[in-house]
């Protein structure tokens, strides 16, 4: 048992792919420092994202609710009436803080919500939020930025994590315990320093090369990697430097990390914090010609990395092969803190990794095409969209298989132990076996308890401009 609250330091990584993690077994040392606490960390290597894109990922975070549970298929969000994890937190006695570049993690979401400050910056608007010893140590870096709108960098991210570092080197050890949130950044466009990619190209890639990649992704339009009319050779070259510049972006946030937990040890916080690096959900990198997130549940969009710093007193690390899901993290949280998730969202699914109980099956849910299937297809002719017409879509994943319905009855089963690429669809309509899993998912689907729920927010110009540029918005 933890003597007091423990102060939590919840990290996402946008967009972050376990199997790029070195510490997960990755081929390149894209996570040296996470590598190097291994032995005080546990490594949850079945770890899945409730949906394949931010909003509801992370509000099924924040609720330990699954999106069907808030009607997600018809764009609906929990009502206020329904508690986030920071508002528990924060009448448990926790000074809460966020601080997010991301429009969707934002207050116009609703995401501050038992905050007490939340810093939220994007490009223009940084000067009054940001401590100013921040912007001074960062002002090189915005001035490249703004002479040079091709600086292959992102700086937000630093200025995010310098501010967080001041505000831990700021806390003492009162009395009164923390909850800081970060949502950091592997999301695409992959832009980083020259000196964090080169490490990770393969031999061969030109700059030229390179400058292409990245003005691509700067003009939002992702799919333009995976088009007919490039040769496979040519597809598969543009997947190498995605790839390439994805694990850049892991190996910097490694380093985020790094310097974050230093500042928690110089402070004496350290022992008594838990400090939990996920991601909301996972990336395609050219697998099935895929890009981005969000078009299929397979597993690279669904599996996410789960790395657990316990308080000192709980002594759990190691290699863990449990099947979890991150709405698992908010129960999680708040045992810690002292409470239990559904005395405060009794609808909510996730179970406390701290205890005994276990999952039959987690679940994952994409809806379908936001406008349409003829309007992808007027949009990106030169596209197979009509290949993911599934309309919406959810995935129960168990240790060993995993179902995924289709409102449209093109329903899928696929072996993990077997068949871990997911490349042979064992559902056939006839097939016992297939029927099973059918009902299965038709009375969860029926069951599951739902809450109140209202539309969702409508964003302001600068915020949908902020998200047209991450791939999100026409």
């Amino acid at each position: 048992m933890v003597p007091s609250k423990p102060n939590i330091l919840f990290i996402v990584i946008d967009s972050a792919r376990p199997d790029h993690f070195g510490v997960y077994g990755y081929r390149k040392n894209t996570t040296p420092f996470l590598a190097s606490a291994a032995s005080e960390t546990a490594l949850y290597l079945d770890a899945s994202a409730p949906a394949a894109w931010t909003r509801p990922a992370m509000t099924s975070i924040f609720t330990g609710l699954y999106p069907q549970q808030y009607d997600f298929f018809s764009d609906r969000y929990p009502q206020e009436d329904v508690a986030l994890i920071p508002e528990i937190l924060s009448r448990q006695g926790y000074r809460v803080t966020a601080l997010s570049n991301n429009p969707y993690m934002s207050p116009s979401t609703g995401f501050d919500r038992g905050v007490d400050r939340f810093y939220f910056v994007y490009p223009g608007r940084f000067l009054n939020v940001l401590a100013r010893r921040v912007i001074l140590r960062n002002l090189p870096v915005i001035v490249r930025q703004y002479v040079n709108r091709r600086a292959s960098l992102k700086f937000l991210p630093q200025m995010i994590n310098d501010q967080a570092k001041t505000l831990l080197g700021q806390t003492r050890a009162d009395g009164t315990p923390f909850f800081m949130y970060l949502h950091h950044d592997a999301h695409h466009p992959y832009l980083s320093d020259r000196k964090y990619l080169k490490p990770f190209l393969e031999p061969g890639i030109s700059e030229a090369e390179i400058r292409l990649v990245e003005d691509v992704q700067r003009s939002g339009n992702m799919y333009w990697f995976s088009r007919e009319s490039h040769s496979p050779a040519e597809r598969e070259r543009y997947y190498t430097i995605l790839r390439a510049m994805h694990d850049a972006s892991i190996y910097k946030n490694d380093i985020f990390i790094k310097e974050l937990v230093e500042t928690l040890k110089t402070s004496g916080l350290y022992d008594n914090t838990m400090i939990v690096v996920t991601a909301d959900h996972g990336e395609y990198l050219g697998e099935r010609d895929l890009v981005s997130h969000g078009l299929y549940p397979y597993e690279e969009s669904v599996r996410v990395p789960l790395i657990i710093k316990f308080p000192k007193e709980c002594a759990m690390a190691g290699r863990r092969d449990r099947l979890v899901s991150t709405i698992d993290l908010g129960p999680t949280m708040l045992e810690l803190a002292g409470t239990d998730m559904r005395k405060h969202v009794p609808e909510a699914q996730g179970i406390s990794l701290l205890g005994d109980d276990r999952h039959e099956f987690v679940v994952t849910e994409r809806k379908n095409f936001a406008k349409g299937l003829d309007y992808w297809k007027t949009t990106y002719p030169d596209h197979r969209f009509e290949e993911f017409d599934y309309g919406c879509m959810i995935s129960f994943k168990t240790s060993k298989r995993k179902f995924v319905w289709s409102s449209k009855d093109k329903h899928a089963l696929f072996n993990r132990e077997s068949d871990p690429g997911e490349t042979n669809n064992l559902y056939f309509p006839d097939d016992p076996r297939s029927k099973t899993y059918l009902n299965r998912a038709r009375e969860w689907i029926e069951k599951v308890p739902r809450v109140r729920t209202g539309a969702a927010a409508d964003l302001d110009e600068k915020i949908k401009a902020h998200l047209r540029g991450l791939g999100y918005l026409e």
